[in-house]
């Protein structure tokens, strides 16, 4: 990751990550930013053997493990502290990329990730319930990366997709029990209202690239186990084939 670092003098390095004891499997190497406002893995889930140890740029990083110079990465602003947990690498990325900055993914630089029972009450391992605050910081970071990053007329755009999404999203949230949690997930948006404009306002002004080149279509990615039946497998993909059709007609028009 340091010669990577040396020689291309990216923002930001990052490796292959592994998980264990499941070695053959790769968790990720680096990641792009789906135009829902979700974070996808680059390469995620794929048996090691299949994957070429041919390094490049990616669109976005995780933040498992990074190599990036500090005072480079305090020069974009670091990680938003409005995120606390869940999507703060997402944000970091696109903020990285939408300045002109560059992620160099280093695939060999191996790290093992071994996730075991993860911080109780947040981390989900595809099975038993899923976490309802873990749900309600997604719900909610997702929301807030999109008012802070996108551009209007992205979302002008992108809003019957948007939508569809969003009600998907609280049909989900109503089925496992977490109706609250949506609520809250929108409601805190208009509490933070100020400091979100504020936000947007900066980076509004010093980005550089727009939407057309940061954000990527694809189905969107969700956690391993979330989705229960044959019902809900075979739902998900008429949708994600809906959303990605729009996706294809509206992206012609994105800037």
């Amino acid at each position: 990751m340091v010669e990577a670092y040396k020689e291309r003098r990216p923002l930001v390095v990052c490796p292959r990550i592994r998980l264990l004891p499941d070695r053959h499997i790769v968790q990720m190497e680096g990641a792009a930013v789906h135009f829902l406002g979700l974070l996808i893995l680059r390469h995620g889930l794929h048996p090691v053997g299949s994957l070429s140890t041919k390094a490049g740029y990616v669109d976005a990083c995780t933040g498992g493990c990074l190599l990036l110079d500090r005072q480079s990465a305090l020069d974009v602003g670091g990680f938003e502290e409005l995120y606390f947990f869940y999507f703060e690498d997402l944000e970091f990325s696109l903020r990285v990329r939408a300045r002109g900055q560059s992620i160099w993914c280093e695939p060999g630089a191996e790290v093992f990730h071994e996730p075991a029972e993860g911080t109780p009450g947040l981390s989900y391992r595809s099975s038993g319930e899923y976490p309802r605050e873990r749900a309600l910081l997604t719900m909610r970071n997702r929301i807030l990366t999109i008012l802070i990053h996108y551009r209007l007329r992205t979302i002008l755009l992108l809003l019957p997709a948007l939508i569809l999404f969003e009600l998907a999203t609280l049909v989900m949230a109503t089925k496992r029990g977490w109706t609250r949690a949506w609520f809250e997930a929108w409601s805190w948006q208009f509490r933070n209202a100020g400091k979100i404009r504020q936000r947007r306002r900066r980076q509004m002004k010093i980005r550089c690239l727009g939407d057309h080149s940061l954000l990527v279509g694809g189905p969107p990615p969700l956690a391993p186990g979330l989705l229960r039946s044959r019902l809900e497998e075979g739902l998900f993909k008429v949708f994600s084939i809906t959303l990605n059709t729009y996706w294809a007609i509206a992206r012609v028009w994105i800037k």
